[in-house]
């Protein structure tokens, strides 16, 4: 039979052990994320050595057409034009439009409101007849100023101005299927009667157009009949009628989707007697085999990676990342095993940001995500269980939240399983690849040639097209819908090849 003071002896020897077992976890951690940030500040550099584009005419020239004269024309005309460089595509402004530059056949996006200002609108009629394109981006004039225009537009009758802000889109215009949500922003519409040529891409609960595109003669213009434009996250609306109005058109995407888990593995003390309550289980054990588990098998459904945010613990003058010791080592090992990875942050200063955020759907902010999701191919998310571990009630806890959260999971993630699952840092890659990049392309009936500098293996585009792809050599590809396919780059030259 041990003696008390041999069984204290063997009792600090295994407490020594598992501290040490502790830090090395920590330790070892840390060095990851360090390598992690190291490859960011490498990644500023040029990604592979630079290689000459050849010289090319560009497909499609943009002109971001009028003279701001009000607040809100400037925010519309400001936001196009980072719409546009965002999408790597040629563009000038012109404060008015003359015969002279009209000759090489430009796609016109007026950012006033009443397209008269900025060019005779008879000479605005004929470009459209001849097979001009154009995109009124910033409404339809309230009184009848331009109803000269309204054949081109359209219209058969004008209403008034009414506020709209719930909406439903058609599938294909955009890479996304058929879907009503609100919008959390001001607009305000014309109510509309369209011809019947007129086809709609995004109309409110009323059956009112707010994105369509009417064909005139030979030529093409899309309306978006409101004032949505004026607010950045709404700016895919002008994304996706640039590829309805074009016709066929390829940009560069992120094409990355990222998870971040913030405060994960928790910082803070899980309160136990409530977790008992409210679980029957104790908070680590319901973190441990309710909470992660289910994150698990949304990460494997889903195509996602995790990335966790570890806030830093002060105590007695030093640092420390753990008061959940073992949990927090279980976790981690977790994330790395399941490709994710932790990074270190000190509380409230993470500099890390996301698109959108929490374990409820916030159809609000809807928009936002769309907008991402076609303008820059890019899904990010960022999660906080704080409030779900520290509940007090079951009105806060995880039976009333995890309906919620599993319908946001599938409406974030289901529907994009095609993107490149990333965590943090990888995501990071990519976003620096996508700014770097530099492009030549090259329209043809056949194919569409691709040639690119900077160029990261796996780099992502949307291409937009009727036709159907048969191959990308040099490449790989996936149909997103009857519109939309997603590219995804294997080498700096490619071509996509349409069936015959």
């Amino acid at each position: 039979m041990l003696s008390v003071k041999r069984l204290f002896q063997i009792i600090i020897i295994i407490l020594l052990i598992s501290v040490g077992l502790l830090f090395y976890n920590i330790n070892s951690m840390n060095k990851i994320s360090a390598e992690a940030f190291g490859r960011m500040e490498e990644l500023k550099q040029p990604l592979f050595e630079i290689q000459t584009l050849p010289e090319s005419k560009e497909a499609f020239r943009f002109l971001v057409v009028g003279e701001p004269s009000s607040t809100y024309e400037s925010t519309v005309q400001t936001n196009i034009l980072e719409t546009l460089a965002s999408m790597k595509v040629t563009y000038t402004k012109k404060k008015s439009i003359v015969k002279e530059n009209l000759r090489e056949n430009p796609v016109l996006i007026f950012c006033v409101t009443d397209p008269g200002g900025a060019i005779e609108l008879a000479l605005l009629a004929d470009f459209i007849e001849d097979g001009g394109k154009a995109i009124f981006a910033a409404g339809i004039p309230e009184y009848h100023t331009a109803s000269y225009l309204y054949p081109i537009w359209g219209i058969s009758e004008k209403g008034v101005l009414i506020a709209s802000n719930e909406f439903h889109m058609f599938d294909n215009f955009m890479p996304y299927g058929e879907i009503t949500f609100p919008y959390d922003g001001y607009n305000a519409s014309t109510t509309l009667r369209l011809s019947e040529g007129a086809n709609v891409y995004v109309e409110d609960l009323n059956r009112n157009p707010i994105v369509y595109e009417n064909l005139y003669e030979e030529g093409k213009v899309i309306v978006i009949n409101g004032t949505l434009l004026d607010n950045k996250d709404s700016m895919g609306i002008l994304c996706a009628s640039v590829s309805k109005l074009v016709g066929e058109f390829l940009y560069p995407v992120t094409g990355t989707k990222t998870v971040i888990l913030e405060d994960f593995p928790p910082s803070y003390l899980l309160d136990g007697r409530t977790n008992q309550r409210l679980y029957g289980r104790s908070g680590e054990s319901f973190l441990r085999d309710i909470l992660w588990p289910a994150l698990l098998s949304y990460s494997s459904n889903y195509n996602m990676k995790y990335t966790g945010i570890m806030y830093e613990i002060l105590e007695n003058g030093g640092t420390s990342y753990a008061y959940n010791s073992k949990l927090t080592s279980y976790l981690a090992q977790e994330l790395y095993k399941y490709s994710g990875e932790i990074i270190y942050s000190e509380r409230e200063s993470s500099a890390l940001f996301s698109i959108t955020s929490g374990l409820q759907p916030e159809e609000s902010s809807f928009i936002k995500y769309l907008t991402n999701l076609i303008l820059r191919g890019q899904v990010f998310h960022n999660i906080n269980f704080r409030q779900l571990l520290q509940a007090k009630t079951e009105e806060t806890g995880w039976e009333a939240v995890k309906e919620g959260f599993s319908r946001l999971v599938k409406n974030y993630f289901e529907t994009t399983t095609w993107l490149t699952a990333t965590t943090y840092s990888e995501g990071y890659e990519h976003q620096i690849a996508y700014e770097q990049l530099e492009l030549v392309i090259e329209y043809n009936d056949k194919n569409i040639q691709t040639f690119c500098s900077d160029f990261l293996d796996g780099q992502a585009f949307y291409l937009y097209s009727d036709k159907k792809v048969k191959e990308v050599i040099g490449g790989s590809f996936y149909p997103v819908n009857d519109s939309y396919y997603f590219i995804q780059a294997k080498e700096a030259h490619f071509i996509i090849v349409y069936e015959e």
